[in-house]
């Protein structure tokens, strides 16, 4: 398992080959759930009874404060058993998508 330093590193390498000064945040689960909840289609579906492990959502991009936040329990518990390349695939592909967002976003804006 790769530890969160690790995970981290991964995530500001993707982040910097974009040129993009996002932060990342590493979340436990209450400020992780507290900030999911600003989405309202995540929040619709946590109404209907589901939770953020049901969803698989290990990451969340907040716009106005330029920051992707990272689940630490969800993430973990989603490479817990994949061989190591394939956790670093996946934490970067986690990024991108988030990366994505931010950019959709910011053209919408324009």
């Amino acid at each position: 398992m790769l530890s969160k330093k690790t995970i981290m590193e991964i995530a500001e390498a993707v982040l910097k080959r974009n040129n993009l000064s996002t932060k990342l945040v590493f979340c436990k689960p209450v400020e992780f759930e507290r900030k999911s909840t600003k989405s309202p289609i995540i929040l619709q579906s946590l109404k209907e009874g589901n939770t953020l492990e049901e969803l698989g959502i290990t990451a969340l991009v907040s716009q106005s404060e330029n920051t992707i936040f990272i689940s630490e329990k969800i993430m973990k518990k989603m490479i817990q058993n994949e061989p190591s390349n394939i956790q670093k695939k996946f934490i970067q592909a986690v990024i991108h998508h988030e990366i994505i967002h931010l950019i959709s976003t910011k053209k919408k804006k324009e």
